[in-house]
Order: structure tokens, then C-alpha cells, then sequence
């Protein structure tokens, strides 16, 4: 298995624990560590989805609130989701303009 496929499944993995389970301490943290490192596996075809799954996550993540039974569950993954790939768009920027500066 590649380490990008190791990466993405670590990465929901994550995402879903700290979405569906509240407990967990600085479960923000956490998704804000493994955005960072998860950014650094970003293809350069995919950084422009990247920035924009991030713009959107960032003000539609509550859009399915309202959805019975399930909706806050929904709400609470797509959240994550958005704070995960967020910072993972930190990192693709950073990569982005090392690879400028260093051709």
C-alpha cells in the first residue's frame, strides 16, 4: 500500500473519530496535525480541489443540519472534514511556493 493511501484512510480515520466521538481531548488539534502532515501528500493536479473542498467546507458544513436523526452526525463529519483540509491547504501552499522559489 503507498503511503498516500495510507495517508487518506489515516485521515478519515481520524476525521470520524473526532467527529463522532465528543470526547476525545483536542480532537481540533489533532485534526489540525494530521491536515498539516496529509497536505505534504497532496498531488500538485489535485491542490486546486484541495483549496476549494477547504472554502467550501469552511461555510457549507452546516447545510445538512437539518436533516433528521442524522443530520448533526453529518454535520459534525463534514465539519471535521472542512478543519482537516484546512489545514491540510496550509501545507499545499507552502509546497506550492517552495516548488516556485526553488525552480
Amino acid at each position: 500500500m503507498s503511503p498516500v493511501k495510507m495517508v487518506n484512510i489515516g485521515s478519515v480515520v481520524v476525521i470520524l473519530a473526532v467527529a463522532l466521538i465528543p470526547a476525545i481531548p483536542m480532537g481540533a488539534l489533532i485534526l489540525a496535525l494530521v491536515g498539516l502532515g496529509a497536505g505534504y501528500f497532496v498531488a500538485s493536479d489535485n491542490r486546486t480541489a484541495t483549496l476549494v473542498s477547504a472554502i467550501f467546507l469552511a461555510g457549507g458544513a452546516g447545510a445538512l443540519d437539518s436533516v433528521p436523526a442524522i443530520g448533526m452526525y453529518l454535520t459534525s463529519i463534514l465539519e471535521s472534514t472542512g478543519s482537516l483540509l484546512a489545514a491540510a491547504s496550509v501545507t499545499v501552499v507552502v509546497v506550492a511556493i517552495y516548488e516556485k522559489v526553488t525552480e
